[in-house]
Parts: C-alpha cells; structure tokens; sequence
C-alpha cells in the first residue's frame, strides 16, 4: 500500500497490540507537531510502539527522534527497494546502559525472548536504577550546540570543555551537536540543524541552548524566536561562572565591568520595553525609549567601574614600586584553570587559599610570602585561572590583575598532566602570556597532579617541565631547588 500510494505509513499499537492510530506522511509532516503525544503518559516507556514504512535505504535520524520523544515500547521501521527489503526493530535501553538503543534486524536474526518480555525487563531495570540513583533534579539541562570546520580531537575537546563550564554551574549537558560548515549570519547553524537541535531540547526537557561560538545579537534573537529556549554562549556562561566566584570587592568590579560591555551591544526592545518616556512642558519629540535610557545607564556604570578600576590599577602601582624597593622578587603562578595553583600556593606558603576541583574556583589574585632557608624572601602571587578563547571582555577587565604577572621576575606555568588535554592547555595559557607581551619573563614548567596517573605510562615527552603533586607535596623540594636558581639571576636583571 505504501508503494501504491507513494506515502510512508505508519501505524500507532498499544502494547497490547491494539491499533490506536494510522498516520500516512512523513515524520515532518506528522509525528513531530506532536499530534500523538497526548496519549502518552510521563513514564520512560509509554506502553506504545509504532510500525512504519520508509523510502530510505536505512534508519532515517527523524525516526530515532520520533522513539525518543514519544518514548516508545520500540519502532519497526520497514525500508529498502522490494528486492533489497529489510525489517529492523529499534528499542531504548534503560539509563545507565552502555548502548542507548538496541538494534534487532527482524528479517536475519530474530530475539531470543518476545519484545514484551525484553520491555518488561528493561522497566524492571529501570526501577532499580532509580533506586540506586536519585538522580539530582534540582539543576538545569541543556543542549550544547557548535558550529565550524573544525578536526574531530578539537570537537571533542571544545564540548567537554563547555560541558565542564556547565557543570560548574550545576547546569547538565544532555546532549551535544556539532555541524561542521562554516557558521552561517542568520542562525549560526543550518535552519535544519536548528530544528534538529529544537527537537532534541524538547526530548530530553532542557531548559536551554548553548552554544559554544560566540552569538551575534542578531543571531541570538533569530535562535530565541525560532526555538523558544532560553540561549547563551560560551562567553556568557563564564561570564556567570565568575560573577559567582568573585568573593573581593575589586573582583566583582571586574566581573561587572565584563558583564556591562558583554551585554551593551546585545540589549533590545525586548529587553527594555516599547513604551516612551514622554518629554515634559514645551519639549520636542515622544523623547527618549527605554532602550535608550537602559544603553545611557549601561554607558555611565561602565564609565563610572573604569575610573574605579584605573584607581585600583595606580594603587597597584604603587604597591609594585614598595616591593621593587625592598628588592623582594616575585613569582606568578598560571596556568589553566583547575590546574592546582590555588593548591600550590597553600602547599609552598603553609597559606589557607580556598581551593575546589571545579573550573574557576578562585579568581581574586592571592599574594603570600616564602623564605628560603638561607633568609632570602620571595613573594608568590596566583592568579586567575586561564582558559583557551578567553573572552575579549574578561581580558580587558582582568588587566590590572594581569599586570601582576607583567611586573613578576619569574613565571611558573602549572598544568594538570593528568588531563588528556595538556598539550591544548599548556599551549593555550603560552598563546595568552605571548598576547601579554610576556615572553621575556622565564618561566618553568609545572606538571602538576602527578599523583592521579603512573608517571611511566605518561605519554608527556617534556623534560623541561617539573612534575609535582600540590596535593600529596611530591617534588615540592625540587621545585623550589629550581626555582632558587633562577632568583639570583631575577635580582640582578628583573628583565
């Protein structure tokens, strides 16, 4: 019938093999405006399954979609040319498993147990894990979304580093998309993509879309309007991530200042309102919107934190001159965030510097002193956490922090060897301090975390850098025997 007609059929069953539907069209036409979905109820498994016909010579992506969304018993899908036919049944696994979906082609092997046996064990599966995990209801999900010609290592790399962002912010990654094409004006991706990602969010009740590019304001308005989640972008999430963080009062002016230039070109009347504020006796014109008036706040806060923060920076100034006098040199400690500098510091200077396993735990510079046991001093300041694309905001607001690093006679660049992405983060924190103009500072190399691996299956080949764990004090010594040797140098030619 389906080849007479030229048309997919496809036929809703109960579980218990009564027909409750027959739709003829395709998945686009039909199954996703959601017209059966008031029959199904909120359980994993919604006692239904679906028999359908296909024109394409496989498993169509739309009708996996079509098993999550509705979150069927399974879906038979009948596809292929008439001498070429195949029958393959698709089912959902419980959370937790290996395979999400599993995958029985009817017409060369048939399951040992009936489908309802298989089903039923799957929901008495589920049952216990439930049990066993009360999973955390309390955060947000998202789906994050990228777009670019890019390698598959950097893919990989770019979207669990974001979804490390997010878990910082108790915010769950549900899922993740990538298109490689060059990202489009419009709506970054591809207008089927975005439906793609729209059904995705709505599969598994995400709260959000974020996207790992950095979004226009046009682009996010069109994303909004066509979706209806709420949208951010990479830099807005680490934006939020250190306006949580900041603790000191010039931290938050930092993070203000950033938040104030990030959100200035992306304010619009729905922000703001539509209404005008009328004029009053003998003025000209309806006067000014409240878009105006909000952009005219945002100008004068932002003109009012960079005469607060070029007061912080003279006041550094001046503190840097009392230390240059007492010829007492200084080390900077950078690196990646999470790194363990934080750690670090406290393990050297016996300090009490709050320290946390997430990204961007600390962002307020800490300074403290250490003496050798030869009476000589040094100074030790760690400082914010780098990150790879650190948004334009933050760098020009995090300078006078920065310039911490400028003024140091000494860099010690801490990475986590344990991270399957050193190589991406040593490179990125060295591209940073380039950009700082501080490529004439010397530095060593700090392999940090070399308690969480077994240094001889490493793959590292770096014998320049030091490996230490901060945690456990291992290779301390050696560290600061390296870091004596290059003083005496520091105090006769700071640069």
């Amino acid at each position: 019938m389906s080849e007479e007609i030229k048309r997919e059929i496809s036929v809703l069953f109960s579980r218990d093999g009564r027909v409750l539907d027959i739709f003829v069209g395709k998945n686009e036409d039909l199954w996703l405006s959601g017209s059966p979905e008031t029959r199904l109820t909120k359980n994993y498994y919604s006692r239904q399954r679906i028999v359908k016909t296909s024109f394409g010579n496989n498993i169509a992506e739309r009708d996996i979609l079509l098993l999550k969304k509705f979150r069927l018993d399974s879906l038979v899908v009948i596809y292929g040319q008439e001498k070429k036919r195949r029958v393959t049944a698709v089912m959902r696994t419980p959370p937790g498993s290996n395979e999400p979906l599993q995958f029985f082609e009817l017409d060369k092997k048939v399951p040992k147990c009936s489908f309802s046996e298989l089903i039923e064990s799957y929901e008495e599966e589920l049952s216990r894990f439930r049990e066993e995990k009360r999973l955390d209801t309390s955060g947000k999900k998202a789906v994050i979304v990228g777009c670019g010609n890019e390698t598959e290592c950097d893919i990989r790399y770019y979207l669990d580093e974001l979804s490390a962002l997010l878990g910082t912010l108790n915010i769950h990654t549900a899922a993740s998309v990538w298109q490689k094409k060059a990202p489009e004006n419009a709506y970054l991706v591809g207008k089927g993509k975005l439906t793609e990602i729209r059904e995705l969010g709505e599969i598994y009740g995400c709260d959000m879309l974020v996207f790992f590019n950095t979004l226009s304001p046009v682009q996010k308005r069109n994303i909004e309007d066509e979706t209806g989640f709420q949208i951010f972008d990479r830099n807005q999430i680490i934006l939020d991530i250190f306006a949580k963080r900041a603790k000191s009062n010039e931290g938050k002016l930092q993070v203000e200042l950033a938040y104030l230039k990030y959100q200035l070109p992306r304010l619009t009347e729905k922000d703001a309102g539509l209404s005008r504020l009328v004029g009053g006796f003998r003025t000209k014109g309806p006067g000014e919107t409240k878009l105006e008036v909000m952009k005219r706040n945002y100008r004068e806060r932002i003109s009012k934190l960079n005469r607060r923060m070029e007061d912080i920076r003279k006041r550094r100034n001046f503190l840097r001159e009392k230390r240059k006098a007492s010829h007492i040199p200084l080390v900077a400690i950078v690196g990646y965030t999470n790194a363990g500098k934080s750690t670090l510091l406290n393990r050297i200077t016996k300090s009490n510097v709050y320290v946390e396993d997430k990204l961007f735990a600390t962002l307020d510079t800490t300074t403290r002193k250490y003496t050798f046991p030869d009476g000589k001093s040094v100074l030790f300041s760690d400082t914010v956490g780098f990150i790879k694309n650190l948004p334009g905001e933050l760098k020009n607001a995090f300078m006078a922090t920065f310039e911490e690093i400028l003024e140091s006679d000494l860099i010690l660049n801490v990475a986590d060897i344990s991270s399957a992405d050193i190589h991406n983060h040593i490179e990125a924190v060295e591209e940073i301090l380039s950009e700082m103009c501080a490529d004439h500072i010397p530095r060593i190399l700090v392999l940090n975390k070399a308690d969480r691996i077994n240094i001889l299956e490493t793959n590292l080949k770096r014998s320049d850098g030091i490996i230490i764990s901060a945690r456990t004090g291992s290779g301390i010594d050696h560290l600061m025997q390296r870091i004596r040797e290059y003083l005496p140098h520091c105090n006769a030619d700071p640069f």
